[in-house]
């Protein structure tokens, strides 16, 4: 397993772009609602796509949830897969599951966390994958040079008069331009006359942990998925607006760019390992009153309804016991650099759904320690020893 990926991406390899949707005031962003000590973000309930249509598949997130307590940064997703994804016959490795999360701070560093047991983050399954190289060629073309007058001559008539007014007529003849021809140069161009085909080896498979300096890539060719982040939220009266927690999809800078979304890390450096938890009631995790107390706070009258804005959503008789079958809880410890207001991303790698969840992490306190207190004997001794001290200097003066 690889720590640090120096590898080339296979696919589209783009740095993390969501700075748009990072809080930029002076207070900390709040990541959904505050409910116990979580931050929790709702999302459709009905957008997830699979084969089937849309909504309650395997494929559906319902929403996300952080906490920091010390240098230890919490995350929890609750969704209809764990993390050891989905098989599925049409993606190429047989299974479609998490990307990874993704952390764009408003300072400019980028995070990723790998967390899924297997996903195309470089799986090292023997599988190839298809690279097309462009085939280049040279032809050779036309240029404008510069443009030579061309001349011709006319005949032209001048009518003088004598004393007695009588007219002489007297003609001459006039060379002038009639017009421009255009020289012409040949130069070679080389263009894209077509693509070569071929099939390389996926690189070695990341390890879990928490990445810094990463860079993104797009996997949706290899399963399945949808081209655009447009694509799969749709437009018209299917549109599915209110499909991305705290960021409005259609304010992402690739949301119509083909093959762009960054869903898995191609390039990073590895900076430590992911614990999971199991136990999620004694973390104080409640995705069923967190997702509804965030709700409620955003006024979401129904997640139901694709046509809702993101400006519009609310609740009135949200089912958040209609949750995920799944919770999926981890944690990393934070470097010096994850601190501020952050976005963090997880779509799946097919874009099938995805959520968006805007917080903050502070810097925590340092650790005073308190001074111990000397027993008293050992007081009297000190006081003892400073006055033969001074008894010493005093005799050494005279």
């Amino acid at each position: 397993m690889l720590k640090a990926l120096t590898h080339r991406a296979p696919l589209t390899g783009l740095a993390i772009a969501l700075c748009s949707a990072i809080a930029t005031t002076a207070a900390p962003a709040q990541a959904g609602t505050l409910f116990g000590d979580w931050n929790y973000v709702i999302d459709s309930f009905t957008d997830g796509s699979d084969v089937s249509g849309r909504g309650g598949n395997a494929y559906e997130m319902y929403g996300m949830a952080y906490k920091q307590v010390g240098d230890e940064i919490f995350f929890a997703v609750n969704a209809n897969t764990n993390r050891d994804g989905n098989a599925a016959s049409s993606a190429k490795d047989g299974h479609i599951g998490f990307g990874d999360l993704m952390l764009s701070f408003a300072n400019g560093s980028a995070f990723g966390i790998n967390f899924a047991s297997l996903n195309d983050s470089g799986s090292d399954d023997g599988l190839k994958m298809e690279v097309k190289t462009p085939i280049y060629k040279t032809r050779n073309i036309k240029v404008l040079d510069r443009e030579e007058p061309v001349y011709s001559t006319r005949t032209v008539t001048t009518t003088t008069y004598d004393a007695n007014g009588r007219p002489t007529l007297t003609r001459t003849r006039e060379r002038y331009i009639s017009s421009y021809k255009k020289i012409y140069r040949t130069e070679t161009e080389t263009y894209i006359s077509g693509y070569k085909t071929t099939y390389e080896n996926r690189p070695a498979q990341l390890e879990n942990g928490l990445y810094s300096n990463v860079t993104t890539k797009d996997m949706t060719a290899v399963n399945n998925g949808y081209e655009t982040m447009a694509q799969f939220v749709g437009s018209g009266s299917n549109a599915y607006r209110n499909s991305f927690g705290d960021v409005d999809p259609t304010t992402l800078s690739y949301y119509n760019q083909k093959r762009s979304a960054p869903a898995n890390i191609a390039t990073g450096t590895f900076q430590g390992g992911v614990t999971f938890y199991d136990d999620i009631l004694s973390l104080g995790l409640d995705f069923k009153g967190g997702l509804a107390a965030n709700a409620a706070a955003r006024g979401i009258t129904n997640l139901n309804n694709p046509n809702a804005t993101q400006a519009s959503l609310g609740l009135n008789g949200v089912n958040t016991a209609k949750l995920g079958t799944h919770t999926t809880v981890f944690s990393v410890k934070r470097t010096a650099d994850m601190v501020g207001d952050f976005t963090a991303t997880l779509l799946f790698e097919c874009i099938n759904d995805g959520v968006a969840l805007m917080g903050s992490v502070a810097t925590p306190p340092p650790v005073v320690e308190e001074a111990s207190v000397p027993e008293p004997g050992t007081i009297l001794g000190l006081a003892t020893l400073g006055l033969a001290m001074t008894g010493v200097r005093r005799r050494r003066t005279v």
